[in-house]
């Protein structure tokens, strides 16, 4: 829950940061909520494009 820029400079370097299709940081336990609906309407809009 800590905001992983204002640690050491080892945890700086992101290895899923390719694949993911955005990071949420520094926002402690709010950022867990914005990044589940985030998911969650990424998710939908999958399966809506998926579906046509």
């Amino acid at each position: 829950m800590s905001h992983v820029y204002r640690r050491e400079p080892f945890r700086h370097h992101s290895f899923v940061s390719r694949a993911a299709t955005g990071i949420v940081a520094g926002l402690g336990a709010l950022g867990y909520e914005l990044a589940i609906r985030a998911a969650a309407k990424l998710a939908a809009a999958r399966a809506e494009g998926e579906a046509k």
